[in-house]
């Protein structure tokens, strides 16, 4: 899937109140994790990226399991809060991949990188989904039969009057309604 950003909303009232310090240490955690994170000596995402990034992919795939054995509780967060911790998880990518392959050329521009998960956890089918699996990851079977981009969806309107130049921000509702733009300038 190719995105540019992600949207979430928590439902069930999560505290960030540590915001930005809290995700630059989780993304500080994802980089420690693909650069330190080998087996029997073999640094196995160091490779992998090395590997990719020399035939223009720029994605990897990265086993659960792996993150599990290195730091239980990042683990359980990418479980429990994927829409949060994928973009952090792909900004760590393209962070490694600056240091890795491209470490002299600070000033390079990559493209975006792309996580690849890999699970060998229980699957659900999915009529055994349920609200305690919102916004969660789950593992389904299936069969992938037709792929599109997604659309989003303005949650404020900012407008400028072409007379006079006053901007007006106009918040719109979730759901299918539209908005309606005024008829004349608020000011």
């Amino acid at each position: 899937m190719d995105r540019q950003s992600v949207f979430s909303l928590s439902l069930f009232g999560e505290d960030r109140s540590a915001g930005q310090d809290s995700r630059a240490s989780t993304q500080q955690q994802l980089v420690d994790f693909i650069l330190d994170f080998h087996i029997d000596g073999i640094f196995i995402y160091r490779d992998k990226i090395r590997e990719n990034v020399l035939v223009k992919q720029h994605y990897c795939d990265v086993d659960i399991a792996h993150v599990l054995a290195y730091n239980e509780e990042l683990a359980a967060r990418i479980n429990s809060e994927p829409a949060e911790i994928i973009p952090l998880f792909e900004a760590a990518l393209k962070t490694c991949t600056q240091r890795i392959v491209y470490p002299s050329q600070k000033g390079i521009q990559l493209p975006e990188h792309q996580l690849l998960l890999h699970s060998t956890a229980s699957q659900l089918s999915i009529r055994g989904l349920t609200a305690t699996n919102v916004s969660h990851l789950v593992r389904i079977p299936g069969i992938v039969i037709g792929a599109s981009t997604l659309s989003s969806k303005a949650t404020s309107l900012s407008i400028q009057c072409r007379n006079c130049q006053h901007t007006d921000h106009i918040p719109i509702s979730g759901g299918f309604s539209g908005v309606t733009l005024p008829r004349t300038c608020a000011r």
